[in-house]
């Protein structure tokens, strides 16, 4: 159930494509542990995109993750790094450092990341609400009881 929408550059070898996948879907698994994690790859060839007006520019990735709302923010954390991470190395990307109004400087390899999150009333499997689907209730159980107090 939860998906994640990966948009990046075209030109990865297959190898490199399947590793990603693989450790996105590991990190989205063990955020959320639901099963049926999908990852899609979508790939923009540098006349499909402008950043800041500049027509194929460096490509810079984004990740859109489609899942059901409630995760704690710990989980979130996790996810969002472990998939950073895979990025960033999958493409080599570079590193930037950004000047802020402070005079101080932001490091990034910009790969942007969005939770696009549905209560489990607007999600459904085959003929089942999600929120009366034992895989989604169970596995939800289980990621609260592991999640980590916050303060």
């Amino acid at each position: 159930m939860p998906t994640a929408y990966v948009d990046v550059p075209p030109g990865l070898v297959a190898e490199k494509k399947a590793k990603l996948m693989k450790e996105i879907t590991h990190f989205l698994h063990d955020a959320y542990l639901i099963e049926d994690n999908r990852i899609l790859l979508r790939e923009w060839s540098p006349d499909q995109y402008s950043i800041d007006n500049e027509v194929g520019a460096p490509f810079r990735p984004i990740v859109t993750f489609v899942v059901p709302s409630g995760l704690p923010l710990e989980k979130k954390r996790e996810l969002v790094r472990g998939t950073y991470v895979a990025i960033a190395e999958a493409y080599d990307l570079p590193r930037y450092n950004v000047p802020l109004p402070s005079g101080t400087a932001f490091s990034t390899q910009w790969v942007l990341q969005f939770f696009s999150e549905f209560p489990l009333d607007r999600a459904a499997l085959d003929d089942v609400m999600a929120l009366e689907n034992p895989m989604v209730t169970e596995s939800f159980e289980a990621t609260y009881s592991s999640a980590e107090p916050t303060a």
